[in-house]
């Protein structure tokens, strides 16, 4: 924390009372990646109405709110990015909280890190800035290089700081946030971290391009999912995924959907010659129809009542009814004490009380999975209360 005092004498005309009143404010003065930089004022008023005196205090702590409220960040304080002999690999610095501010931006380490601003002002200075590894071939062996960005607003006498390492990938990793897939769903966002030896996330991949690999698993062969262009979907892109695929080929994100139920494996790996030596990483993935059950929560009914069971498929659009019986779909119901099954007309009859379960699984695979299931109870003179089955989904079951 840096610390500036400032004393600052003010006298207050007045015509009764004489007294000497020492008032010390604290003001930010800048912030930066470091920490903050204050302004301590130090006021001696003679005043001789302590009326002036809390006025002026008043006014001050106002200030210094309004000078919290408007303190200068960068969107990150460390950066971390893989060294490429001919991809340029960039990274955007921008200053927020607020944003619009006249900052000149430059680099300990040129050679190592370069920076040129953005939407640059007739003033020449910019709240955001492209920093770029630019480290030649060569220099870098078995440790990292590091740099610092500093950005510099004058007018305020704001000073702010970012560290920008740079290292070799090491490893990759295919992240996404689920592993099962429906038909006709939305697309999922599959992403590659690459990691450095000390296992160290880099902040971006940047343009560096990809391959992508789709195989089947499953018993017919036939691929489950397929990878969507961006240009093709609804959904947008960062500006360096557009660029490589204006070039036709892949970046660090694809978008994924499924088109048909089964399993696959999705591999990535670099396309490019300098990272030949990064292993592979692959994911196993699962498709399968996004089912409900209808009524889809618990229902309570008294015996020898007869409640009907419905399917639909869930699709972007909508849904959908699945005819039963169904070659593809088949409903089970745990044992046959409490409740029975009615298979061609989807109806559970309520034989005694107690409590059993009703199924809904895929017959098309080896491995039936289940979609979701249902619990009713069974009670003797009591009135059916509409409720439906807890969704369970894509848990396998081995035969």
């Amino acid at each position: 924390m840096y610390i500036e005092r400032t004393p600052i004498a003010v006298t207050f005309p007045s015509s009764t009372l004489s007294m000497d009143d020492r008032i010390s404010v604290i003001f930010p003065r800048s912030s930066g990646a470091c920490g903050q930089h204050w302004l301590i004022m130090i006021l001696r008023a003679k005043v001789k109405e302590p009326s002036g005196t809390m006025i002026l205090l008043r006014f001050l702590l106002i200030f210094a709110f309004l000078q919290t409220s408007i303190a200068y960040r960068l969107n990150v304080p460390r950066v971390l990015l893989p060294y490429h002999p001919n991809v340029p690999v960039s990274f955007v610095l921008e200053v927020t909280h607020p944003t619009g501010g006249c900052f000149a931006w430059r680099s300990t380490r040129p050679d190592i890190v370069s920076i040129k601003g953005l939407d640059v002002t007739n003033a020449g200075c910019s709240d955001k800035a492209e920093i770029r590894s630019v480290a030649k071939p060569g220099g870098i062996g078995s440790s990292e290089l590091s740099a610092v960005i500093f950005a510099e607003d004058k007018g305020s006498g704001t000073t702010l700081s970012c560290g920008v390492t740079v290292d070799e990938i090491a490893a990759i990793s295919i992240e996404t946030t689920t592993k099962v897939l429906f038909v006709d769903a939305a697309p999922a966002r599959i992403t590659v971290g690459a990691f450095n030896r000390e296992g160290d996330r880099f902040s971006t991949l940047s343009e560096i391009a990809l391959e992508w690999e789709l195989s089947s698993t499953s018993t017919n062969k036939a691929k489950p999912l397929r990878i969507v262009p961006f240009e093709q979907s609804t959904y947008e892109a960062p500006a360096e995924i557009v660029k490589l695929e204006k070039n036709r080929k892949k970046g660090y994100l694809i978008l994924i959907e499924g088109v048909g139920t089964g399993t696959a494996t999705l591999a990535a790996k670099f396309s490019d010659p300098y990272l030949q030596t990064v292993s592979a990483h692959n994911v196993e993935l699962a498709v399968v129809a996004n089912l409900l059950l209808v009524p889809s929560q618990d229902i309570y009914m008294p015996v020898q009542s007869v409640i009907p069971f419905q399917v639909l498929i869930v699709k972007q659009r909508g849904t959908e009814v699945v005819t039963m019986p169904n070659p593809s779909y088949e409903l089970q119901i745990d044992g046959g004490d409490v409740a029975s099954l009615d298979q061609k007309k989807s109806l559970v009859r309520a034989l005694t009380k107690g409590n059993t379960a009703v199924h809904l699984l895929s017959s098309r695979e080896l491995f039936p999975m289940i979609f979701n299931f249902g619990f009713v109870y069974c009670r003797d003179g009591e009135i059916a209360a509409m409720c439906s089955t807890a969704v369970k989904s894509n848990r396998l079951l081995k035969k």
